[in-house]
């Protein structure tokens, strides 16, 4: 249980971590083409007790799944995120908030509200295993540049004794119905995986 000691330490611990994604976009006859690949860098903080596990986490991506992928566009994300769960043995339930600002030009556009801001309350859980953490939220109706409906995974590895660096895997998937270009009403699917490295202080 090396890995849950370290994680239970009470302390406050800065991270950083970087990563690259791939993304998808689908409608229901036709596929757009995404951006690819998403290049992923970030900071953030986190504390684990025996009973508490809090993080804040800050990234920016370059390239970013919620504009649908639209042809002849480019898209790129702030993201802060803020969550907390409460701790019953292993299992993990919380929630808390994101905020995304959100910049693209080209035709994605036309799918995106001029404001490109989200800002959703998360509800959520995950597992806390030995030399494993796995987290999934669900992204509340809030203020939402797209109105998407999004659930976001989390997993991280521990690789050192001390867990100090980390593997992270994440996967996004969303869905929303949307008027788009030479298409019309349709509904819209995309989803985003990627993977890296986190290493905390």
């Amino acid at each position: 249980m090396v890995g849950s000691a370290f994680a239970q330490n009470g302390a406050f611990a800065p991270y950083v971590d970087a990563g690259i994604g791939g993304s998808s976009t689908l409608t229901a006859n036709s596929s757009l083409s995404a951006h690819n690949p998403n290049y992923i860098v970030g900071a953030g903080i986190e504390s684990s007790t025996k009973h508490l596990l809090l993080n804040v986490d800050a990234n920016f991506q370059t390239a970013d799944y919620r504009s649908f992928g639209a042809p002849n566009s480019n898209s790129f994300a702030g993201t802060v995120t803020g969550e907390g769960f409460i701790k019953f043995g292993g299992l993990l339930l919380g929630g808390g908030a994101l905020y995304k600002d959100q910049v693209v030009n080209g035709n994605a556009k036309v799918l995106i509200p001029n404001s490109s801001q989200t800002f959703v309350p998360l509800i959520g859980g995950g597992y806390q295993f030995s030399r494993d953490r796995f987290t999934a939220v669900y992204e509340l109706p809030g203020r939402s540049a797209t109105n998407q409906r999004t659930v976001d995974f989390h997993n991280e590895i521990f690789l050192t004794k001390k867990a100090h660096l980390r593997l992270t895997q994440d996967l996004s998937i969303n869905s929303d119905v949307a008027s788009v270009p030479s298409i019309g009403s349709a509904r819209i699917s995309g989803g985003q995986a990627a993977a890296g490295l986190k290493f905390v202080f």
